[in-house]
């Protein structure tokens, strides 16, 4: 089974890259984590190049594919950290180890203050991934914690709120 998805995975990679006659190749993601998946054999080999200008329809789609599998980094984290906390809430570990914190340091060498930080941030980093269309840095997630806790049962909206003013902010001054 697993060999059929990557198959999947590799066409629709192929698709994006040699994208039906009449469709624009896909340049940026949509968000979806779906449409994040790389795999390695779609990211060109790194080649050092002394080229100026414009880049070549080739470009632009290598280009598309290494930010996606870039931006896979934040989506892998706050999936981590909500695996994590659905491995503690249902005590899934409870065959193999005898607390949650022998599992994560045993099985994925974190430790527990990383995985307890990962679960923390997840809510947040899902919430602003549904904001922005796009994954948002675990350091931005992690920065916004205290406006969740502020604004209790409402913290993830303030928090996403103001994530996006703070983004458009430093857009207009030049920032980002």
């Amino acid at each position: 089974m697993s060999g059929d998805r990557t198959a999947a995975l590799r066409a629709r990679g192929q698709e994006q890259q040699n994208p039906p006659v009449g469709r624009q190749p896909m340049v940026r993601p949509t968000g979806r984590p779906a449409d994040l998946v790389v795999t390695s054999d779609m990211i060109p080999a790194p080649v050092e190049v002394q080229a100026t200008g414009q880049l070549s329809p080739d470009e632009v789609d290598s280009l598309g594919t290494c930010e996606r599998a870039v931006e896979n980094l934040a989506t892998a984290t706050w999936l981590a950290g909500k695996a994590l906390q659905a491995i503690r809430d249902g005590k899934l570990y409870r065959e193999t180890h005898g607390t949650f914190e022998d599992y994560v340091t045993e099985r994925w060498e974190i430790g527990e203050r990383t995985a307890y930080q990962m679960i923390e941030e997840w809510p947040l980093a899902e919430r602003l991934n549904h904001a922005l269309g796009k994954p948002a840095t675990a350091s931005h997630a992690r920065a916004l914690l205290p406006v969740v806790a502020r604004f209790g049962t409402d913290g993830l909206n303030a928090a996403a709120g103001l994530y996006e003013e703070l983004r458009d902010r430093a857009q207009v001054e030049g920032c980002a």
